[in-house]
């Protein structure tokens, strides 16, 4: 109701206050306490414009130590409609007098995620053992601690000699995306810069290391709402996001889009069914930086040699570095260095986002004993659902040298490739390249070369390649192939192909089935005629302790028949575990206790626990959200469980402990009776009470005093009962659970007193 004089403005006679229903843009946002003035003017509270977004740039009127505005002020920007019968007030703005929303699409880190920094290590063997007469063997092991790795690698020759293999520590740094390697690393300067590995230190970014961040500049598109709507997000038909939209200015960003050319549009339904498109046609560039995002890489050391066959052969301290920025979201600057002992190698480089496709561009000059040189590079590609073209140009002096490049080596002096790649309807595509390259010492190489395939059914695919490569050694040679392929199971496939050119022609026949995720087992059965008898054939088999492969290759009159075994162990804080190998990081699902409950990874069937109730799951991403779970229905039923998934993410090349607490559960039933024998009584029909793992139970009694309390696993626990004449309390000591229900027997309650229960 409006109540006249309360408390307005000046306290004139003529304003009144009244308790309105506000609306604003047609969101509600409660009831507030206006001030009507006769004029016919409202005034409201600062604070529910503003928190509604609602810019207000008038003078504010105090009303009883609260600031108030007046709408009228706001005019014409904004309207509002005072309904006296209804006691509601509409206030009505333009989208320009309403905060900006920022809808972000990015896929984010799930909430629930546990990063693991845990002790851990791993060890992985494998040993290959040549014609059955040559064995080796290789072994890697490392071990995490803090999140940081320690790691070497070694191998044994058929000789028996020993070689040690890279030996380092990583230091990680998430939140920057920043790693350091203390040892052996591999230095990279670039496509025109050094390659080469050296023992020392390296500082690089590493993106892996937050794998939700989006370094590239992302696709958005901006729009307006004038009530509350929906927004549907569309990248190439395909719906992938429903938001809700506030009243004002919004922008949408880092929709999910895949590399390339593409069309993204935004669909918005506002609270009357109204509908507006916004569409934007785009290029997702992968070559260029999102605006003031670095990437880099630089590398001190001494050169190492001969990795793989020698230990320490290490030589003259060397420097390979490398950095690029994004100066704008279309356009990323950066430079890189090569130096060491009479020896310097570098220059810039950029790469361009366009409307149509991306370009890159890198200058290089260098200057060693040997003498001075230059290098550049330019590629430009497009692609989009559709088709995908392109080319680079290399060239290369003579004498240009890098790191890994000297002065006096061959190499190519110029490389020029184009490239284009299309649909044929939707069942076929077509793919041509054409590579012209010169080396500096042997002469120049050009090869010609087509690639098609056709989707015959559902499971049979036609393939054909004829390529024509030309050397100022051997002249022309052209090479032809038509094949079938035929899928048999959802991993097995079958094929025929034929092939001729100037080598001649022949036929093969092949049988292959890939290798699972999990367990299981891979064959490849391949025989070919004519002017190339080969033979390859191999069978695999996978286990959750290792991995096995025998295979034999026979061409051109020779043979050679192989034996690899390869596993490894694990220890992520319990215990020791065999394993095939590991490449990234690992995960022990615990059950404590419970044999054959099943595990999964990211929804795939891994294995079955063991007698201790543990499960190795191999290969988890590193930094990653994985999640796995257990199936509650392998759990017996007189065992209560917290929870049956888990979002982890080991570190790099480390072990997290995805632990699923159990408990063993039953019901307790015995008899109550208050006070000491003779004298005690039988509280019937009270009412028993106890708080059991934090849950609170009610039991109540019958004539004889007896409980009945369900859910409940060995431990003591504190009960008060209730009955007319009083109350008591004693300590419930559940002994060692067998079977369904225990019998505690005469449990004794004295009033205002602990007593110890009698099983």
């Amino acid at each position: 109701m409006i109540a006249p004089n309360a408390g307005a403005p000046s306290h004139t006679p003529e304003t009144e206050r009244a308790f309105l229903n506000l609306t604003i843009n047609g969101i509600d946002a409660g009831q507030v306490l206006a001030v009507v003035k006769p004029s016919g003017d409202v005034l409201v509270p600062l604070a529910p414009l503003a928190g509604a977004g609602l810019h207000v740039s008038v003078p504010t009127t105090n009303v009883d130590g609260t600031p108030y505005v007046s709408l009228r002020a706001l005019a014409p920007q904004t309207a509002f409609s005072f309904d006296q019968r209804a006691l509601s007030l509409d206030v009505t703005a333009q989208t320009s007098q309403l905060t900006a929303q920022t809808l972000n699409l990015e896929y984010g880190a799930p909430p629930d995620i546990t990063h693991s920094t845990a002790p851990s290590a791993f060890f992985n063997y494998a040993l290959n053992w040549v014609n059955y007469k040559q064995l080796s063997e290789f072994s890697e092991l490392g071990v995490s601690s803090r999140g940081n790795l320690y790691y070497s690698g070694f191998s044994f020759q058929p000789n028996g000699s020993f070689i040690r293999g890279l030996t380092n520590a990583t230091f990680d740094n998430p939140a920057h995306m920043k790693r350091w390697i203390v040892g052996d690393s591999f230095a990279s300067g670039g496509l025109l810069g050094g390659n080469t590995f050296i023992g020392g230190v390296t500082v690089q970014r590493d993106f892996g290391l937050n794998p939700y961040f989006i370094q590239y500049p992302g696709v958005a598109i901006s729009g307006q709402a004038l009530t509350p709507s929906t927004a549907q997000v569309y990248v190439n038909g395909h719906l992938v996001s429903t938001q809700p939209v506030a009243p004002g200015r919004f922008d949408i960003t880092n929709i999910p889009v895949v590399a390339g050319g593409g069309n993204a549009q935004v669909v918005v339904r506002d609270a009357f069914g109204r509908t507006q498109t916004l569409t934007s046609n785009y290029y997702y560039a992968t070559s260029v930086l999102g605006r003031g995002i670095s990437d880099y890489s630089y590398s001190l050391g001494s050169q190492r040699s001969d990795v793989g066959t020698a230990s320490f052969d290490y030589g003259p301290a060397v420097f390979v570095g490398q950095e690029r920025v994004g100066i704008t979201n279309w356009f990323t600057g950066g430079g890189r260095l090569d130096a060491a002992s009479g020896l310097v190698s570098g220059g810039p480089t950029a790469a361009f986002r366009l409307g149509h496709g991306q370009l890159g561009m890198q200058a290089a000059m260098s200057a060693d004993k040997g003498g001075g040189g230059g290098a550049g590079e330019l590629d430009y590609s497009y692609e989009n659902r559709f088709v995908t073209y392109g080319g680079s140009l290399v060239a290369v002096s003579p004498h240009y040298a890098t790191a890994s490049l000297p002065s006096t080596a061959n190499r190519t002096t110029s490389l020029a490739t184009v490239f284009t790649g299309f649909q044929v309807g939707v069942n076929a595509s077509v793919q041509l390249s054409y590579t012209a390259s010169q080396m500096r010492d042997t002469g120049r190489e050009n090869i010609a070369a087509l690639t098609g395939s056709v989707h015959l059914t559902r499971k049979l695919d036609l393939l054909v390649n004829a390529d024509d490569t030309f050397t100022g050694v051997t002249g022309s040679t052209r090479q032809y192939f038509l094949g079938v392929t035929y899928q048999l199971g959802p991993e097995t496939l079958a094929t025929i192909s034929g092939q001729g050119g100037t080598g001649g022609a022949g036929t093969g026949v092949a049988l292959n089935r890939s290798l699972p995720l999990g367990t299981g087992y891979g064959y490849l059965l391949s025989h070919g005629t004519g002017s190339e008898i080969t033979d390859e054939d191999y069978v695999q088999a996978q286990t959750s302790f290792g991995f096995y492969q025998a295979s034999y290759l026979g061409e051109h009159g020779t043979s050679q028949s192989d034996l690899l075994a390869s596993g490894g162990l694990v220890d992520a804080g319990d215990g020791v575990m065999i394993t095939r190998p590991v490449d990234d990081g690992f995960a022990v699902i615990e059950v404590p206790g419970l044999r054959g409950v099943r595990g999964y990874y990211n929804n795939q069937i891994v294995g079955k626990t063991d007698g201790r109730g543990r499960l190795l799951v191999p290969n988890v991403l590193s930094y990653y959200g994985n999640k796995v779970e257990i199936s509650d229905q392998d759990v017996p039923i007189d065992y209560s469980i917290e929870s049956t998934e888990e979002t982890v993410s080991p570190p790099y090349r480390g072990g997290v402990l995805a632990r699923f607490p159990v408990q063993r559960v039953a019901a307790v039933t015995g008899e109550v009776v208050v006070g000491d024998h003779p004298s005690s009584v039988i509280p019937s029909f009270a009412q028993l009470r106890v708080a059991v793992n934090g849950k609170r139970q009610v039991s109540e009694l019958n004539a004889d005093g007896r409980f009945y309390i369900e859910d409940v696993s060995p431990g003591r626990y504190t009960a008060q009962v209730d009955y007319p004449d009083g109350s008591c309390e004693f300590s419930l000591v559940v002994p060692k659970l067998h079977g369904a229900v225990t019998e505690l027997g005469r449990v004794p309650c004295l009033p205002r007193q602990v007593g110890a229960a009698t099983p």
